[in-house]
């Protein structure tokens, strides 16, 4: 049996549309999930949410499936925002990936998460912040050893900018990529 705590989610997402800093959505995982999430790639069996007290547990389909195939939990937010959350991440194989990603209705997107990945130049382990423009990605990357993190997304027209805590208040830039989302 295997102990699958990667993409363990606390606080997933804490939605705030800036200015005024107004809380528009907020999950804290007491029990059964807030109205207005949806499914894909996953089905009920692959989301437990007593697992860990405040946590999420989403479960892969197939640890070494494509990423088309993961499990996600999403929902949907327009406009500018900022998302945070808290993501406990422990790897069990090589390019796994988890975290959070936005996606337009044309299948643009952009991307902020945990991923390990092996190759000739070595091994990372860290943050990846990217975007997808269809022709071309922009992204940046950050290595840290952290298993536990707080993620944090803002989106300002085409800018997003990614940044990483250990503690949830004091958060370092990952950088920042551009993208064209439509809703």
């Amino acid at each position: 049996e295997m102990n699958r705590e990667m993409g363990l989610l606390d606080l997933v997402p804490e939605v705030i549309l800036p200015p005024p800093g107004n809380v528009i959505f907020r999950d804290d995982f007491s029990g059964q999930l807030q109205p207005g999430w949806t499914f894909a790639g996953a089905d009920d069996s692959k989301v437990i949410l007593n697992s860990r007290p405040g946590y999420l547990l989403v479960l892969p389909q197939d640890p070494l499936a494509p990423v088309t195939q993961a499990s996600q939990l999403f929902r949907e937010v327009t406009g500018d925002f900022i998302i945070t959350t808290r993501m406990a991440f422990q790897t069990l194989v090589d390019l796994e990936l988890a975290g959070m990603l936005v996606q337009s209705n044309d299948g643009l997107t952009v991307a902020l998460g945990m991923l390990l990945a092996t190759g000739d130049r070595g091994s990372f382990r860290g943050l990846l912040l990217r975007a997808d423009r269809g022709t071309d990605f922009g992204r940046a990357t950050a290595s840290t050893d952290l298993e536990d993190v707080y993620l944090r997304l803002e989106r300002r027209g085409t800018s997003f900018r990614g940044s990483y805590s250990a503690d949830g208040l004091a958060y370092t830039l990952i950088g920042t990529v551009s993208n064209d989302l439509s809703d």
